[in-house]
């Protein structure tokens, strides 16, 4: 029952994602008009380190901080694990394994006002983005 909120969270920031600008943009940047925002009362992240192969093939997953649940942790590290692929970490020409550190942040319901009002200001600032 707990991950019906997770699933919730991550299709909400597909959809909000889904209706960004068509430029394209590295994968995990933030969208202009997210620029600055502090966290919020209601969010929830994750700061997790990620051991990954020379494929750059997820390994192992630890949260390094958060203010997730315990269930939450656990699902949060599976989904890294299962679906997620890095540029294989290259020191002196060669892919070796190694560590890397990443941020999971599922937004709440303050931020989402927040973003959604931010997002409509920023699109009427700039009507060639659209």
């Amino acid at each position: 029952m707990r991950l019906v909120p997770f699933a919730l969270a991550l299709l909400a920031a597909a959809s909000a994602s889904a209706q960004s600008p068509a430029t394209p943009k590295e994968p995990g940047a933030s969208e202009p008009w997210q620029q600055g925002m502090p966290l919020m009362s209601g969010d929830r992240w994750a700061r997790l380190l990620i051991d990954v192969d020379a494929k750059g093939r997820p390994l192992k997953c630890r949260i390094a901080a958060t203010n997730l649940s315990d269930s939450m942790r656990f699902y949060a590290c599976r989904a890294m694990l299962r679906d997620w692929r890095v540029q294989p970490i290259v020191r002196n020409g060669v892919a070796v394994p190694g560590t890397v550190e990443r941020t999971l942040m599922m937004p709440g319901p303050a931020r989402r006002r927040l973003e959604a009002k931010a997002r409509k200001r920023w699109l009427a600032e700039h009507p060639e983005a659209r």
